[in-house]
This record gives structure tokens, C-alpha cells and sequence, in this order.
């Protein structure tokens, strides 16, 4: 990984972290508790951070299929497709924007999914309007499959997903073993 930045394991002490990133990256990802987010990594099959020193640069949650997950969004894939793999939340802060660091967590993530999953599943915000997001994962082969109100109405998302072809996740980088 360039420029100081090491991608491993979310580890307990860097939960307070994830989560102050988290809420600051409101409306983007929904806000929620420390025991809401140690749910969710506890659920994880996918639960990495980007550090740059101390610092936590980036964060991605994975979610598998047949949890017991009430998200609108989760229960939407698990009605129309049997396998995937959902990203619930994913964040970088605003230093690290626009360096790349989405690209390198989406594409560890796609080659654990490798072998795993047919697909990776995941929405990103239409009201409020999130273009940066929609253009990220337009430029990473998501393709819509859906899209639905949530929050009462409060908001509008696309519902996207990826399909894994075997080689091609793991063109850039070592497999997950």
C-alpha cells in the first residue's frame, strides 16, 4: 500500500475511531451507536480500515447472506438474490478523498469475495443525491438493479451490485487465501 497507508483488520481499539467516522460521514452512511456498530462488525465477513499511522483513514463493512440484519436495503438483496456479500457501510476521511483509498478498499474487498459469492451487493444515495458515489461505482462495473425509499421517504437509494467473475477480482493483486 502506498504512502504510509496499511489495510488490515478492524481490531477493538479501533472502534471508537470507525465510529467517529462514521458519524461524520452523515447522510452518506446512516448514523448509529457503539453497540450498533460492534453489532455489525461482529456480523461482518468483511471488516477492514486503512490506517495512516494511528490514524484511521477509511473504513469498509461487509455484511453475508442470512443474518438477521433489519436493514431495509440488506432484506431487499436477500429477497432477490440468494448469495452476496453487502457492503453496509463504507467511509474515508476527508484528507484521504479523491487518493484512491475507495478504490483500494472496494478492490480487497472484491477479491475476498473471489470464490466466496456470486456478487457484491450495495446501494448509494439518489436523495440526497450522492454523484461522487454513483460515478465511483459506475466506474467499478456496478450496474442497478433497483432502488427504493427508506427512512419514510426521507431517502432514495439505488440498489447496485457487481457480479464476481473468477481471475478477474484478483488481476491486480494476490487472492485472498
Amino acid at each position: 500500500m502506498s504512502g504510509g497507508l496499511t489495510l488490515s483488520e478492524i481490531e477493538q481499539a479501533d472502534h471508537a475511531g470507525v465510529l467517529t467516522l462514521n458519524q461524520a460521514s452523515q447522510p452518506h452512511v446512516n448514523g448509529l451507536s457503539l453497540d450498533e456498530l460492534q453489532q455489525l462488525i461482529d456480523w461482518s465477513c468483511y471488516r477492514r480500515v486503512l490506517r495512516d499511522g494511528e490514524r484511521i483513514a477509511g473504513f469498509l463493512l461487509a455484511l453475508p447472506t442470512g443474518l438477521p440484519y433489519q436493514s431495509l436495503n440488506y432484506r431487499w438483496f436477500s429477497r432477490h438474490y440468494d448469495d452476496f456479500v453487502y457492503i453496509d457501510r463504507v467511509a474515508v476521511s476527508p484528507p484521504y478523498q479523491r487518493r484512491g483509498l475507495g478504490v483500494q478498499l472496494y478492490q480487497d474487498l472484491h477479491r475476498y469475495a473471489e470464490g466466496r459469492t456470486r456478487r457484491v451487493a450495495c446501494e448509494v444515495n439518489l436523495e440526497p443525491r450522492n454523484d461522487p458515489s454513483l460515478v465511483f461505482h459506475d466506474r467499478l462495473g456496478y450496474q442497478a438493479v433497483g432502488s427504493q425509499a427508506t427512512e419514510g421517504g426521507a431517502k432514495t437509494v439505488s440498489l447496485l451490485v457487481l457480479d464476481i467473475e473468477p481471475g478477474v477480482a484478483t488481476a491486480s493483486g494476490e487472492a485472498y487465501p
